[in-house]
């Protein structure tokens, strides 16, 4: 049996180990955006959902805020020196 010689080519092993990084890399960004394109479309359709509902909701409390005022024939009061002009006193 012969001797071998094992040498050591560190510039082969650095270009190799960083090309593997690269795939690996590259495969993990692939899954990424195969599972955003599941995933995006029904997280986008909730967070819509959410926010008409939280819209619907702030509207049903200003109307009740607006009723309560028209009932009671209050002003509505004026915070951090705010004016309240006429066409608005009458529209609230």
């Amino acid at each position: 049996m012969r001797h071998q010689q094992v040498s050591v080519n560190v510039w082969q092993m650095l270009k190799t180990s960083c090309t593997y990084l690269g795939l690996a890399f590259c495969a993990w960004l692939l899954l990424r955006l195969i599972n955003a394109c599941f995933w995006l479309p029904g997280y986008l359709t909730k967070q819509r959902d959410r926010e008409m509902r939280k819209e619907a909701l702030e509207k049903e409390k200003l109307l009740e805020g607006k009723e309560a005022v028209e009932v009671s024939g209050e002003v509505p009061e004026v915070t951090d020196g705010q004016a309240v002009s006429d066409e608005s006193k009458k529209t609230i």
